[in-house]
């Protein structure tokens, strides 16, 4: 396994997670898969994930919207505080730290009886391990440190709580849709509440198996539709496909716009990119990829604008100017030549 580097968006929560309680948060509706794809020769944890810590090592997703919100709120929905001054709350994540400690103690132990390659991958365990002591550190310095929140946001958690509990994996007709729209209403929150600043949210693993039936006109799953061989059927339920994932994004975008941050909103502050690795399912075409770039990076994006790169402009001109308007000086990200001249201009 190896991704080729640390993703865009662990670059960004390295640089502006000490401000927020989580570094970042990764989410999905859909368990990763494990298998080796035949056709390809390569294993398919690369298509379920686009978050990287390390180039050998994925960040873990969350896929229960129960356990996503707990894990940002825990016990905050239903505790405003005064004017929308969040209380210093009352976790315990030492008991986390007392496993941490076992475990690197343990592993001590163990090195001195393992060959190379078993103390190479030993060595990336213990990555991830002191990767989650981080977060838990920063987790315990943001509990006990009041900090402001509008209060309209801490109305909402009671709320999406009770959602969450709701929600039934096993409804075949509603399960995908509400699924979605939890995280996504996850999502919004979290950054509403400025308990994180950077997530990744994966609708559907790669060659995902989802059936999309509960569409009007479609019967089926998205990797199927997507090898349609120009049939006409099979072309019109994939437009419904795509055109529900582009609803869903949509109505984040919206639900950002309508939040105020003084003069502008959270979109305005923000930059949401979406979008696939490949252009064409059909023939796995993975060049002129279909991106979209929502809100304005405080004021550093001109939106409202259909942008034509040049022929084999890699995506991580892309992906390399979003980490600069966060305010990281990157020389130079993956296979990045150079900024996005478009997306400046205009």
């Amino acid at each position: 396994i190896n991704s080729g580097g640390i993703s865009a968006d662990q670059l960004a929560a390295q640089h502006l997670g000490q401000f927020t309680r989580l570094p970042s948060i990764e989410l999905s509706t859909e368990h990763p898969s494990s298998y080796i794809d035949t056709l390809q020769q390569i294993t398919c944890l690369y298509g379920c994930h686009i978050s990287w810590s390390s180039p050998t090592t994925p960040m873990a997703r969350e896929t229960d919207p129960k356990q996503a919100f707990d894990r940002l709120f825990r016990d905050q929905a239903g505790s405003a505080g005064s004017a929308g001054a969040a209380p210093a709350r009352t976790l315990n994540p030492w008991d986390d730290r007392s496993v941490l400690d076992f475990v690197l103690d343990d592993s001590s132990a163990l090195r001195g009886r393992l060959g190379a390659a078993d103390q190479r991958k030993l060595d990336e365990y213990l990555t991830s391990v002191r990767d989650v002591e981080r977060r838990i550190q920063g987790e315990i310095k943001h509990a006990t440190e009041p900090h402001r929140v509008d209060p309209a946001a801490y109305a909402q958690l009671p709320l999406l709580m009770e959602a969450t509990r709701k929600f039934d994996q096993n409804d075949r007709k509603t399960a995908h849709a509400n699924h979605c729209r939890l995280m996504l209403e996850i999502m919004l929150l979290a950054f509403w509440t400025d308990s994180t600043r950077i997530a990744t949210f994966m609708m559907g693993n790669e060659t995902t198996a989802q059936n999309f039936g509960f569409l009007d006109g479609v019967s089926g799953g998205h990797h199927e539709l997507s090898h349609h061989d120009h049939k006409p059927e099979k072309l019109e339920m994939y437009k419904r496909v795509c055109a529900w994932h582009i609803a869903q994004i949509a109505y984040l975008c919206e639900r950002m716009k309508a939040i105020k941050e003084g003069p502008d909103t959270l979109l305005d502050n923000s930059m949401v990119l979406f979008g696939s690795g490949i252009r064409d399912g059909n023939i796995h075409d993975a060049k002129d990829l279909p991106i979209l770039l929502a809100g304005r990076g405080g004021r550093t994006i001109s939106s409202g604008r259909h942008l034509a790169c040049k022929a084999d402009t890699p995506m991580a001109n892309l992906l390399g100017d979003i980490l600069a308007r966060l305010g990281l000086q990157v020389e130079r990200f993956a296979d990045s030549t150079g900024p996005l001249k478009e997306l400046s201009g205009g």
